[in-house]
């Protein structure tokens, strides 16, 4: 009678100090940075997409990794895609600001959006026509192919302008008939993500050194 003894698929890692898992990870996050991504599904055909009535226009594909690299990190893979689209926008952001942030043009945001594909901002009512849209692309698609990203994604959408609300304060001494209407409208496009985060060394974040010392900790305590 044969006897089957259950492994541990883990078995393999436990046996390494927690100097080597770090180093491990390291050398992970070495693979992740030469990776390269290939064009999935549509971007349009993103629920989140295709069933928002504000969107213009959504063109290219959402990227996905080379299967072949072994990366068994999943947050290491998230922050390489986050930090490449971070990239994108960052080195776009100087000519699209010049031609087409208002109130030179239509655009009032931009930023990666769901983890997928960059989000633009046009403003509601604005008039946009095919060829701004295709300019505005061909800017990104760019820089995208620089950091090997093919057939980038980037879904257009309508937005309203953001307006913070100013407490205006009135001298008791101003004549009710002198009626003070004075609307201020200061606007600084910034580079928006998922997170909310703005400040991103690509990289070596710090995320990834949060992760590191959770690991170094829970590893020794073990």
């Amino acid at each position: 009678m044969s006897t089957v003894t259950a492994t541990d698929n883990n078995s393999s890692d436990s046996e390494l100090t927690s100097e080597e898992k770090v180093a491990d990870f390291i050398a992970q996050q070495e693979a992740a940075r030469k990776a390269t991504f290939n064009p999935g599904m549509n971007v349009e055909n993103l629920s989140v997409v295709k069933n928002n009535p504000d969107v213009i226009e959504a063109r290219g594909k959402i990227p996905v990794a080379d299967t072949k690299i072994p990366i068994t990190y999943t947050q290491i893979m998230r922050q390489e895609i986050f930090d490449r689209f971070y990239q994108i926008l960052k080195n776009s952001n100087d000519e699209i600001m010049e031609k087409y942030f208002h109130p030179n043009g239509p655009v009032i945001a931009k930023g990666y959006a769901h983890g997928s594909y960059v989000s633009i901002s046009i403003l509601v009512d604005s008039e946009v026509d095919t060829e701004t849209l295709d300019s505005i692309y061909s800017i990104i698609e760019q820089e995208a192919n620089e950091v090997g990203i093919e057939n980038v994604p980037v879904v257009f959408q309508y937005e309203e302008m953001a307006v913070l609300d100013e407490e205006i304060m009135v001298d008791e001494e101003t004549p009710d008939t002198e009626e003070t209407d004075v609307e201020k409208s200061t606007y600084e496009p910034e580079i928006e993500n998922e997170s909310k985060t703005t400040n991103v060394t690509p990289g070596f974040s710090a995320l990834t050194l949060l992760i590191m010392i959770s690991m170094l900790w829970r590893f020794k305590s073990n």
